[in-house]
């Protein structure tokens, strides 16, 4: 299996999201964006209840204790991942923001890993894409990066204790940094 790599061109989030919403459905579709959106690890989206969400001063926040961490995490959601909550909130009776439609659950529960890696693995040959479920983390890293050159925030962001393995997560190599020497001459 190749190494998943963040999607470099936005284009491909959306791409990706409606592959989702016409293969699967909304709420595969939604998951992707919503994951894109605040770079949680999958075990810590697919844990997501209405209730961890709050709104302060109109701003929605998600607040998350890390499961590999232990960390507490809030997390202000952009314009996007506000609308998938918001949307996603009219739905009555739902515990998760992400809840499973199988038929054959009796009870409400999340969205499981499985369904949506499959989906993923689904959607990258079509597009061809190398994707996987940690595409959404990589993809915010790498785009914040490439805002903002600030590789403390993005290391602080993903909760990562190395620079090092900050870079290569988000995929900024040794030969990206190199071709950035070569093109810089005076």
């Amino acid at each position: 299996m190749n190494e998943v790599q963040p999607l470099q061109d936005t284009t491909d989030i959306q791409r990706i999201s409606e592959f989702l919403l016409t293969h699967y459905s909304q709420t595969f579709s939604d998951y992707w964006l919503f994951g894109c959106c605040v770079a949680l690890r999958v075990s810590d989206l697919l844990a997501i209840k209405f209730s961890d969400i709050r709104k302060r001063k109109g701003i929605h926040y998600l607040i998350v204790k890390e499961a590999k961490t232990g960390k507490s995490k809030e997390i202000e959601l952009n314009i996007v991942a506000a609308e998938i909550f918001t949307r996603r909130a009219k739905q009555k009776g739902d515990v998760f923001l992400f809840r499973s439609n199988w038929k054959y659950h009796t009870e409400t529960k999340p969205l499981s890993r499985s369904a949506f890696s499959k989906a993923v693995q689904d959607a990258a040959p079509s597009l061809e894409l190398v994707i996987g479920t940690h595409s959404m983390r990589k993809t915010l890293g790498y785009h914040t990066y490439k805002r903002t050159n600030d590789l403390a925030l993005v290391q602080k962001i993903l909760g990562h204790s190395s620079s090092a393995h900050t870079l290569r997560y988000i995929g900024i190599n040794a030969e990206k940094i190199n071709q950035q020497f070569a093109a810089n001459y005076f």
